[in-house]
């Protein structure tokens, strides 16, 4: 719907793949993807560096002046394309990615799909944006039993026993990655 979401889940539970898929729905839209991390939270802007990297050296970068430029070189890349900002790991983001981030979110001028697992250690800002209805939270759950059996039945083409899909389930407390990845070891071995 052009506005956004804020994907919030465990660790290995889909938040990135549900982003890949909203991206790959998301046709005519220039997606500009950037990522979250321990190291780039250090750094002011440090998510925004490989943005960064493409304008002309000015000194010292104020918050409302590298919004400036990155919406200008954000246009630019896009065209008469919507925008739309992918960020992996919005939690790890240093306070003026998330402002030049949300401005632009606020602005109207992209649309933003973030995901999160630890919504605590995320700037104040990330939650704002959805509780201003900037973009919409959707929480990713883990599956139940049944479904992480079912899961593995449609991997394997094939029936699967109560007790396989309960044990696979305790295994990967339903994270539907780690059902994957362990059904497919499980049929290699």
């Amino acid at each position: 719907g052009g506005r956004g979401a804020l994907i919030v889940g465990p660790s290995g539970i889909g938040k990135t793949a549900l982003a890949r898929a909203v991206v790959e729905g998301a046709r005519g839209y220039y997606v500009e993807t950037l990522y979250g991390t321990e190291v780039s939270r250090r750094s002011p802007y440090g998510a925004l560096a490989p943005l960064l990297s493409e304008l002309p050296l000015s000194g010292t970068l104020k918050p409302m002046h590298a919004l400036q430029q990155i919406h200008t070189l954000l246009r630019r890349k896009a065209g008469t394309a919507p925008l739309l900002i992918v960020v992996d790991d919005a939690d790890d983001l240093d306070e003026f990615s998330v402002l030049v981030i949300s401005q632009l979110a606020r602005r109207g001028d992209a649309a933003v799909v973030a995901t999160a697992t630890d919504l605590l250690r995320a700037d104040p800002e990330v939650l704002s944006l959805w509780a201003d209805g900037f973009i919409q939270r959707i929480d990713v759950e883990p599956l139940t039993p049944a479904q992480s059996r079912s899961l593995m039945e449609r991997i394997l083409g094939g029936p699967v026993s109560e007790r396989a899909g309960r044990e696979m389930w305790q295994e990967t407390h339903g994270k539907p990655h780690f059902t994957m990845l362990m059904t497919k070891e499980q049929v290699n071995r």
